[in-house]
């Protein structure tokens, strides 16, 4: 049987930043991450690295490790993607927490 290196997990290390989780040129995020705003709080207290597991041959997806489980972050957009394309799905992300909150504070 021959060894298949690319579709083993590997273990790396990501950037929380306040656009994103970086891996590879890629940016990823997830539910849990923008909840517990892990992106909000690297824009006040600066970047930190985080232990994930990928797919060599397929990094649409990263694995990381929270509160002793695991979860999924999914890419969002990586090098062929515009800037702008990130500043506007930026935008409507900021857009949609803030009116979650607002519905949020009303009940």
């Amino acid at each position: 049987m021959k060894f298949d290196e690319d579709n083993q997990l590997q273990l790396d290390i990501a950037m929380v930043t306040s656009k994103g989780l970086h891996f590879n040129g890629n940016i990823y995020t997830n539910a849990t991450m923008i909840k517990n705003k892990w992106f909000e709080q690297a824009e006040r207290e600066g970047i930190w690295q985080i232990p994930i597991l990928f797919w060599r041959s397929n990094q649409d997806s990263l694995i990381l490790f929270e509160s002793g489980s695991y979860i999924i972050a999914t890419s969002v957009e990586n090098n062929l993607c515009p800037s702008e394309t990130l500043e506007i799905y930026q935008k409507q992300l900021r857009a949609l927490k803030e009116r979650y909150f607002e519905k949020k504070k009303k009940h």
